[in-house]
Order: structure tokens, then C-alpha cells, then sequence
């Protein structure tokens, strides 16, 4: 630095190149106390959650703007593609939309340029099949549609809303585990940067299989669109968001404990203890589950995107460490210019007039220097580059269309398809059930089993896919129990949609010949993981005396499955209903 004016900087007590920033720890000259800006991007502080700098901190001010306009560009169009109500396509976007754009970002900031092939192969394609597989089991051990209507609520959060998750924690973070014995890569983001990658990814893909069966319902299936909004909302950037942080906080811990010098070991205080950060890893996870299970569509999209931005937080605090991290104790450098503000800076860590971290800054494709390159993407291009992704996704949504949807569809019927009542067996060996309310009916036990019974519940299981629950209830209306039951399954079918066709289905409506309400919908039933089958639902309400009862029918067809033997099964058991109470 000789020739040049000094000053000591009041942070790290160095004497550094005299300007309005330290190019060792980036602290304002002007300033007091301790650091207040974001070491990726100086105007903002590190505690506020910017999406776009936190997600993509290896960037310039000008490639800022590029992926805010990619990122909330996408958003926009995801958001109307569900409101046009081609959800299928919604959702492939919506669960794509992060992780390409980060893949985008690797390739522009030029990072680890001579080993890419492992790199992404063990963080993004690990995070991509990992989830894909949890994806599947979750398909293939669960029951569906129906069958989860009888599943017991405890059982609900157990499976979806603890083991699941904290599953998925373990299995998204395998893959960056396995780069951190490399000593190649000893940095804080470099945790930070496997972490995220693999996270990303895996929620992309445990979404698209977990809601597979969305597509065999064509590119415009029936439905109401604002539950779609609300779910690729979450799938497009609050649940990729929420595990980037998580993911984020975890590896940054594990690499600040066992690759960082030890006098950084406990820069980010308990925050940097890998226990304490796994354990705010997976509560993160359990938590963003249990808000899809158990608040309504609305409410879960807000419990998400408060622990979103919690997450967020938690990871600008890393990656400001990090960055801070990198600045070691090296001599200073000639002058280069600043690719954040294009002012001549001493090569170090910090841009001594902007006060940028040139670690954060992307490589230069000519020298290999960070925080002299120039802007790899343009505006133009990612527009063109968004395109060719969209076309690519409308294919793709289209071929998953045509392989999900049904090979086999109901014949028509006839004399060698009995459809009707002539279809069904009598019954043979007739089972009772009854409850001290003052009702009872009976049942084929060929045709039915009691998977849940108390005093006023009791729920049956039949063999065509459906699912009939009785409920009864003293001194409430028909009105009352229909309204009651309805919103209850409005929490779990949130675009339920009245079909007309299958309400004249309905023989009555009555029940034990007691006039009431009745009405038939078709839904779709979503979950913590994505969104699950299409079902038919259909609810009924009477009354006797002071006894009022109310009759809710889910089967997995939604038109799709024998719904004639279906009806004909459930008007008989309905037919042997009887009220036993005094008028």
C-alpha cells in the first residue's frame, strides 16, 4: 500500500487503502459500532430477508435485477396459468421455478468451474432423487383419496407432519455430506451452496411425484383455481424457500464446526452448534407440514410464509458469516474494478467504495479473479431462456398427461355389464350396528367392513374405493349438519366443485326414508407433500324427532370408478338405516 493514503479501520483494527469501506472486513468508514449491511450487498442489512440476494449471493447489482425479474417474472406466470386453470402445468412450473433458476446461477457466477459434473451430481441430481424416492414411498405406504378420509388424524400428523419431514431433512442433506470431508472445499458457502442446491431440488421433486395423480385429470382439470394459486404459491417459493434456509443454516453450521479456522468456530454463536441446527432444521421442516395439515389453505400459506422468512433470515446471518470468513489475512492487492460499481477497488475482500464482498462477486471468465466479471446473463437472454422453458414444460406436462391418465376406462353398460341394481348381490348374512343415540342399520359384511366406530361415529370402508361415515348428533338441524360437514371437508378439499350429474345420483336424498339435504362435489384432496387423488364427496342430512344425523360418502372415482355399483351399495346400506330414538 505504499504511496497510497491508510486509515485504521475501528472494526478489524487494520491499517487498509483509505476509502469509504475496509477491503478487509468491509466496514463503513464513517460508521460506529459494529457491521450493519449485508456482505453480499451492502445497502441492505443483514437481518431484513431479501429473496433475491439471499438466494443468489454471487452476483452484481445488474445480475440482481436479471434473476428478480426470472424470479418474480415466473412467479407471476405460474400464478395465471393456475388461474386459467391448467394446473397440472401450474404445478410442474411452480415446483421447477427455483431450482432452475438456481442451476442458472451456478453456471453464471462460474462456480466450481473445474469439477461441475460432481458438484451437481452429488447436490442437485442427489437432492432430485432423493426426493423423487420419498415421493414415492409416501405414494406407495399411503393409503389415497378415500382411504385417507378413515385414516386417523393422529396418524395424519404422525406420517405427514413429523416423519416425513424429518425424513426428508436427513435424505436432502446426504449429498452435501458427502462433499464435507473434501478439504477442497472448506468454506462457510460452500456449505451453504450444497445445502441449498440439494434442498431445492428435493422439494421440487417430492412434489411432482407425491401429486402425480393430478395428471391423469387432463391439462385442465374441474376444480376451483384459487386453492391451485395458493398451492404453487407454496410450491413456487415458499416451501423452496423455507428448505433452502433450513438446509442453509444446517451446512453452514456442520462446515463452520469442522472446516472453518477455529477462532470462526463460533462466529455465529449457538446458531453454529450442528446440534442446535439440526434441531431448528427439522423443527422448520415439521412445522411447514403441520401448517398444510392442519390450518386452512389460507392460513398454512401464511404459517409458511412466516417461517419462510424466519429461514430467509437464518440464512443471509450464514452467508454473511461466511463471507466474512473468506477475508483472511492476506496482503492487499493491486487496484481492479469493482464488478458491483465499477469503481477501482484493491483486490481483497471487500470493494473499498461500494463495500461489496468481492468474494460474492462472480469469477472473471478471463483472469479467474472474483469481483472483476462482467454480467454473464442479460434480461434478453433469460426471457429467451424462460421460453424454451416453458415450451419445454407444456411437453412435458402433456406427456405425463397422456402416460397417467386412465388406459382402461369404464365400459358402457349393458347386458354383459350390469351396472345398475341388477349388478349388486343381495344381501346374504346381513351385520347390525347400532348406537345408544337410537339408530341402526345394517350391512353386507361381503361388501363392507367398520374400520372406526364410537357412540355417534362410526365410519365403513366398502369395496368399490368408498368411504361412508354416519355421524349422529341431539337437537341439530339438517341445515346444521350439512353446513358442519361441508366445512370440514372444505379444510380437506379445498377446490370442491358441485357436480349436478352425480347429485341426481343420489336416490332421495334420504336417510332411514327421512327426507334432508343432500348435495355431490368433486375434489381434490391436498397434502403436506403436494396434492393427492381426485374424489367424489358427497354429504346428507335428516332428522327424526330430536336425533339429527348426517351421511358423508368419499370414494376415489370422481366419475371415474364403477359410480353406479357404488350408489347402489351405499343406497341399500342407507335404506336398512332405522331410528330407534322416541320421536
Amino acid at each position: 500500500m505504499e504511496g497510497k493514503a491508510e486509515m485504521r479501520c475501528q472494526a478489524c483494527r487494520h491499517d487498509v487503502p483509505a476509502g469509504r469501506h475496509c477491503v478487509r472486513c468491509g466496514f463503513p468508514a464513517e460508521a460506529e459500532g459494529g457491521r450493519q449491511g449485508f456482505a453480499a450487498s451492502p445497502t441492505e442489512r443483514t437481518l431484513t430477508p431479501w429473496l433475491v440476494s439471499t438466494l443468489f449471493p454471487h452476483l452484481p447489482r445488474a445480475s440482481l435485477r436479471t434473476f428478480w425479474i426470472g424470479l418474480w417474472g415466473g412467479l407471476a406466470g405460474v400464478v395465471a396459468l393456475a388461474a386459467l386453470g391448467l394446473f397440472p402445468i401450474a404445478l410442474l412450473v411452480a415446483a421447477a421455478l427455483v431450482p432452475a433458476l438456481l442451476l442458472l446461477y451456478v453456471y453464471d457466477v462460474d462456480l466450481y468451474e473445474d469439477q461441475p459434473v460432481r458438484i451437481v451430481g452429488l447436490t442437485v441430481v442427489w437432492g432430485g432423487l432423493a426426493g423423487a424416492a420419498l415421493g414415492l414411498v409416501d405414494q406407495l405406504l399411503s393409503p389415497s383419496g378415500a382411504g385417507l378420509v378413515v385414516q386417523a388424524g393422529e396418524t395424519q400428523v404422525l406420517v405427514r407432519g413429523f416423519l416425513l419431514p424429518l425424513v426428508g431433512v436427513a435424505l436432502a442433506l446426504g449429498g452435501p455430506l458427502m462433499l464435507l470431508p473434501y478439504r477442497r472445499f472448506n468454506d462457510v458457502l460452500d456449505g451453504v451452496t450444497f445445502g441449498v442446491a440439494s434442498a431445492v431440488t428435493f422439494v421440487a421433486a417430492q412434489a411432482l411425484v407425491a401429486s402425480w395423480t393430478v395428471f391423469q385429470e387432463g391439462l385442465r382439470p374441474t376444480g376451483e383455481p384459487w386453492p391451485w394459486v395458493v398451492r404453487v404459491l407454496e410450491h413456487g417459493v415458499l416451501l423452496p424457500v423455507l428448505a433452502a434456509g433450513a438446509a442453509a443454516g444446517l451446512c453452514g453450521s456442520l462446515w463452520l464446526r469442522w472446516r472453518a479456522p477455529a477462532q470462526d468456530r463460533h462466529a455465529l454463536g449457538l446458531l453454529g452448534h450442528p446440534l442446535v441446527a439440526a434441531v431448528l432444521a427439522g423443527a422448520a421442516a415439521v412445522l411447514g407440514a403441520l401448517a398444510q395439515l392442519v390450518f386452512t389453505p389460507i392460513g398454512g400459506l401464511f404459517a409458511l410464509a412466516v417461517l419462510a422468512l424466519a429461514a430467509l433470515v437464518w440464512m443471509r446471518r450464514v452467508i454473511h458469516v461466511g463471507l466474512l470468513q473468506e477475508a483472511a489475512e492476506v496482503e492487499v492487492g493491486p487496484d481492479v474494478t469493482c464488478a458491483n460499481c465499477g469503481e477501482a477497488t484493491a483486490q481483497h475482500s471487500f470493494c473499498v467504495d461500494c463495500g461489496i464482498s468481492l468474494l460474492a462477486l462472480p469469477k472473471s471468465r478471463a483472469t479467474g479473479e472474483r469481483g472483476t466479471a462482467d454480467v454473464a446473463i442479460a434480461p434478453g437472454t433469460l426471457l429467451a431462456l424462460s421460453a424454451a422453458v416453458l415450451v419445454a414444460t407444456v411437453g412435458l406436462t402433456a406427456a405425463g398427461v397422456a402416460v397417467a391418465a386412465p388406459t382402461s376406462p369404464k365400459p358402457p353398460c349393458s347386458e354383459e355389464n350390469l351396472c345398475g341394481p341388477e349388478a349388486s348381490s343381495p344381501i346374504a348374512a346381513p351385520e347390525p350396528w347400532s348406537s345408544a343415540l337410537g339408530f341402526r342399520f345394517e350391512y353386507d359384511a361381503s361388501q363392507w367392513r367398520v374400520v372406526k366406530e364410537s357412540t355417534n361415529v362410526v365410519t365403513l370402508e366398502g369395496s368399490v374405493d368408498q368411504i361412508v361415515t354416519i355421524r349422529a348428533r341431539r337437537d341439530a338441524t339438517p341445515a346444521e349438519l350439512f353446513a358442519e360437514r361441508l366445512s370440514a371437508l372444505e379444510r380437506r378439499y379445498p377446490d370442491l366443485e358441485e357436480q349436478e350429474e352425480l347429485a341426481r345420483r343420489i336416490l332421495g336424498p334420504s336417510i332411514g326414508y327421512r327426507d334432508g339435504l343432500g348435495a355431490a362435489y368433486c375434489g381434490t384432496l391436498t397434502l403436506s407433500q403436494g396434492w393427492n387423488a381426485r374424489a367424489d364427496v358427497v354429504v346428507l342430512a335428516a332428522r327424526s324427532g330430536r336425533l339429527g344425523v348426517a351421511v358423508t360418502l368419499v370414494s376415489d372415482s370422481c366419475g371415474s370408478s364403477p359410480t353406479d355399483t357404488l350408489f347402489v351399495q351405499t343406497d341399500a346400506l342407507l335404506n336398512s338405516f332405522e331410528w330407534t330414538a322416541a320421536p
